[in-house]
């Protein structure tokens, strides 16, 4: 399961990377309009696949993770959901987690609170991504112009 879970997390990573070597091919007035085209719609590519792979992969997490609580339940064991734990977090903080008090507490951590509580990482990675195919259907768009 860490496997699985480190290379999910590895894609948006190698997406990036990709998709910079790709911009720098479709952004060079150098290249030929097929050739930034070509760019183009290999980045659309590799975006909507990751997308696709990460709503996949967050889709099964929560999945097993729901199966995981109803049988903690019927075994009669502390729930482990991430919901749940902050939600113990709140009630009693062991005293060594005193330091990150303010990631346990509802709103009062200020803006670490809105951006990492409040934001989970998969609308963060997509909204970058919809940027990235943003400037991928631009450059396509530029370049069909630019030929007709």
């Amino acid at each position: 399961m860490r496997q699985v879970e480190t290379f999910a997390w590895n894609v948006p990573a190698l997406v990036i990377a990709g998709q910079s070597f790709l911009l720098t091919i479709g952004l060079d007035s150098a290249n030929t309009h097929r050739e930034k085209a070509l760019a183009a719609v290999a980045g659309i590519a590799i975006v909507l696949a990751a997308v696709h792979f990460m709503w996949k992969h967050s889709w099964n997490f929560y999945l097993l993770e729901s199966v995981i609580e109803r049988e903690n339940r019927r075994l009669g064991r502390h729930p482990v959901a991430t919901g749940e734990l902050v939600k113990s977090l709140r009630a009693e903080a062991p005293p060594e987690w005193t330091k990150f008090a303010v990631w346990a507490g509802p709103g009062d951590g200020g803006w670490r609170w809105y951006l990492v509580r409040d934001r989970r990482a998969l609308a963060v990675w997509t909204a970058a991504f919809v940027v990235l195919l943003a400037i991928d259907v631009a450059i396509l768009v530029k370049a069909a112009v630019d030929v007709i």
